[in-house]
């Protein structure tokens, strides 16, 4: 049989975001014989493009228009850039006989973020804190830059992060403290505002805020007699006449600030601010918001974060604080996260990445990991080795960057040979046979 001639008569197309783009095409018949045409659209997702009419039925040498429809969906999943596709006639009667005419569809970039500002501590007498959160609602990667204003400038700010880089469908965090210029006083409320912008500049807007600072409440003064306070000074003058001088006592440092705590798999992870000159700091666990310590860890001096692994489903909270010359300072505000019951990762896996729990800064360079196998186009998603059987029986915690749903290991081998020169690692680790598995738990 005598394969249809197909054209497509615009081979390269523009079209945005949301948008509808017509394609004119036509479709020949150079047969000898009535022939009837299914129609389709390949190489792009075909939830957003469709041939109209999608069969035609054509006498010898009879040609007939037809009309390519594209439309790309909206939002952080959108295509983006050039795209080839083809116009593919197929006949009904001898589904090998086809032709295909390629052309090329432009899928403009779509920018757009949504901003949040979240009260973590709104009410103090020092200082309140806050999280500003990004997502990226855009199809391409958006850097934000943020700025924290109050006309009145009663407020001081310290802002972690002004310039976010977020990717497509993700959420980034700049933590922000506010203090008090003035400490004292009666309660007051200070409104403040933080600004965003898209750059380059596409998109922009304000999310308000707000602190109220309570008074200091000031030291009961000490009334002694005039004649007492003769004495005391006298008697004090002559004890250190022939008493050796003492070593003065360590200083303490200041309370750290606790920025945040955030759960992470089986675990919370706490980050604070750096207080210069200490010797280290010391997480603490605490009963509630507030309540009594029932465990600590000790930190080095270099790290300004860390994780409390290993801790049940529920809510965790954490404070910190600063060591110098053996005295701890005051220890700083608690935080409070709620860790997630943990659940069996079941099916074929593959595993791009492995680090050791008990390694210094595992959890951060295993996110680290993640946020550059994303940007290779790698979706991965972070667990502890406890929740995948077959790593649990390695024996070493660790947390894990895998990627599953695959359903038997020749399509994860599949998978791993198309990721072979882009991934330092690609593992696929199979169930355990039934009689061993067992259900996850803590330790890893």
């Amino acid at each position: 049989m005598v394969r249809p001639d197909v054209v497509v008569r615009d081979t390269r197309v523009e079209v945005a975001p949301g948008e509808v783009v017509e394609v004119a095409a036509s479709v020949h018949n150079p047969s000898t014989t009535v022939e009837d045409y299914e129609l389709s659209v390949v190489g792009v997702p075909g939830a957003w493009s469709s041939v109209a009419p999608p069969l035609v039925a054509l006498m010898p040498d009879e040609q007939r228009d037809v009309t390519v429809v594209l439309r790309p969906g909206t939002g952080w999943s959108a295509p983006v850039g050039e795209l080839a596709f083809g116009l593919r006639c197929r006949s009904t009667v001898d589904p090998a006989v086809s032709a295909v005419a390629e052309a090329d569809v432009v899928v403009t970039a779509q920018h757009g973020a949504s901003v949040r500002l979240l009260t973590v501590s709104g009410t103090g007498r020092w200082r309140g804190r806050y999280r500003v959160d990004v997502t990226n609602t855009g199809s391409v990667p958006a850097q934000v830059q943020l700025e924290v204003t109050q006309p009145e400038d009663e407020l001081a700010f310290a802002l972690r992060d002004a310039t976010l880089e977020v990717r497509p469908g993700a959420t980034a965090s700049a933590y922000l403290v506010v203090r008090p210029r003035r400490p004292g006083g009666p309660v007051r409320r200070h409104a403040f505002s933080v600004a965003w912008r898209l750059d380059p500049p596409t998109a922009e807007g304000v999310v308000e805020g707000a602190f109220t600072q309570r008074p200091v409440v000031p030291r009961r003064p000490v009334v002694t007699g005039a004649a007492i306070a003769v004495v005391a000074v006298a008697a004090l003058a002559g004890y250190r006449a022939w008493q050796p001088a003492p070593d003065p006592a360590p200083v303490a440092a200041p309370a750290p600030v606790l920025i945040s705590a955030d759960a992470v798999p089986g675990g919370v992870r706490a980050e604070w601010q750096a207080v210069p000159g200490v010797e280290g700091y010391q997480l603490r666990r605490t009963v509630g918001d507030g309540g009594a310590v029932e465990g600590t860890r000790d930190v080095d001096a270099a790290q300004t974060a860390d994780v409390w692994p290993d801790l049940p489903a529920g809510e965790h909270c954490l404070t910190v604080v600063a060591v110098t010359g053996g005295e701890a300072s005051d220890p700083s505000d608690p935080l409070c996260a709620t860790v997630a019951a943990a659940e069996p990762v079941s099916g074929v896996v593959v595993v791009h990445y492995v680090a050791p729990i008990a390694d210094v800064g595992a959890y951060d360079r295993t996110r680290e990991q993640a946020t550059l196998l994303a940007d290779a186009g790698v979706t991965v998603e972070i667990a502890r080795s406890a929740e995948v059987p077959a790593l649990a029986a390695r024996g070493e915690p660790s947390y894990v960057l895998y990627h599953g749903g695959f359903a038997d290991r020749a399509q994860a081998d599949a998978y791993c040979a198309l990721l072979a020169d882009a991934v330092a690692m690609c593992e696929p680790v199979e169930p355990l046979p039934a009689d061993e598995a067992s259900p996850a738990g803590g330790g890893g």
